[in-house]
């Protein structure tokens, strides 16, 4: 199911004097990549609060900015404020992509906050060039009456977008935003239906490196500490035939004595007050092979927190950056770091 987008060129920004520690990533091996669920950006003021910049200036405190920054729940307007920042902050122009709505769907919970929920890529336009013709809507699925069918929410809307790489001559990257459903709206059960699909989805273009990431509504582990099929399907790593590098998984089997025990122990929550894993960034190279990661990374809220306050001065840490930890990682065109 093909949908219509919402392309945008760079965003313009005349903000205040731009500062940064970070820069635009000059290595030609790998793309910075992040992820979150962005919660239409949380403020102190809103019914569900927050502060979302704390993400933001994290991004500033590190070596490389995003040239890939996957997002999740948010509608146009909080988006073009999201890149407004980025940009007045990193120092660097960024552009974007989101899908249209498809249902008109809208959410009700935070008394109306986060009404509209998109899913959209935020690229750094320095490094990343659209390929026309190769991006893509898609609808996740959702269980009805014991079969999967297509969901009907505007959040649930996957999106691929397929660039040329400025600094790698000749190498290709196609990227994906996803958002399944909740349990509420009985996504888990089609959880390896949506994965093997979205799978397809950034296959298509037949690119060097392909990246999809965002938020699945499902862990990884099942309640008797097992991987679920859908997860063991897509993790390379695990022999899944979908073969893909789960960056935090690889950094877990690299932390520790690599066995099952200990990477399980290892990997991190993504979601608030309740210790679980639901928001994933997967990487796969032509051919199948799975690339090197470096870097990879769980942004804690304590870390957004002391980067607000190292950069501004202030910070109210009883506020986080979303209901979602971000996640990071480097993911290399090559298998090895070379």
């Amino acid at each position: 199911m093909s949908l219509t987008l919402a392309v945008l060129l760079p965003t313009v920004f005349l903000g205040a004097m731009r500062a940064s520690a970070a820069t635009a990533n000059p290595n030609a091996k790998y793309l910075q990549v992040y992820d979150n669920n962005v919660e239409n950006l949380l403020t102190a003021a809103e019914t569900c609060a927050g502060d979302w910049q704390d993400l933001i200036h994290y991004m500033v405190s590190q070596a490389n900015a995003p040239d890939l920054f996957l997002v999740q729940q948010v509608d146009e307007a909080k988006l073009i404020t999201l890149v407004a920042k980025m940009e007045d902050l990193l120092g660097l122009d960024y552009a974007w992509i989101i899908s249209n709505r498809l249902a008109g769907d809208t959410i009700e919970k935070c008394n109306g906050e986060k009404q509209v929920q998109r899913n959209a890529i935020i690229y750094r336009t320095g490094r990343l060039a659209p390929v026309s013709g190769f991006t893509v809507s898609w609808q996740s699925k959702h269980e009805v009456g014991g079969s999967c069918v297509l969901n009907n929410q505007d959040r649930t809307v996957g999106i691929r977008m397929t660039f040329n790489d400025r600094l790698n001559t000749g190498k290709t990257v196609t990227a994906a935003s996803l958002h399944w459903a909740t349990g509420a709206s009985d996504g888990p059960p089609c959880a390896e239906i949506n994965a093997t699909e979205a799978a397809a989805q950034v296959a298509a273009p037949g690119s060097s490196l392909t990246i999809m990431a965002g938020d699945t509504n499902v862990t990884d582990l099942n309640a008797s500490n097992g991987w679920r099929p859908w997860y063991s399907k897509i993790n390379g790593d695990l022999g899944g035939s979908l073969g893909y590098r789960d960056v935090i998984y690889d950094n877990c089997r690299e932390d520790t004595d690599g066995s099952a025990s200990a990477i399980k122990a290892c990997l991190p929550w993504t979601l608030v007050d309740t210790d679980r894993r639901i928001d994933f960034m997967f990487g796969r190279l032509s051919g199948g092979r799975l690339p090197f990661i470096g870097s990879e990374h769980t942004i804690t809220f304590n870390e957004g927190d002391a980067a607000d306050q190292a950069q501004t001065g202030s910070d109210n840490a009883s506020l986080n950056y979303s209901e979602h930890r971000a996640v990071m990682a480097r993911i290399h065109y090559n298998t090895t770091n070379t």
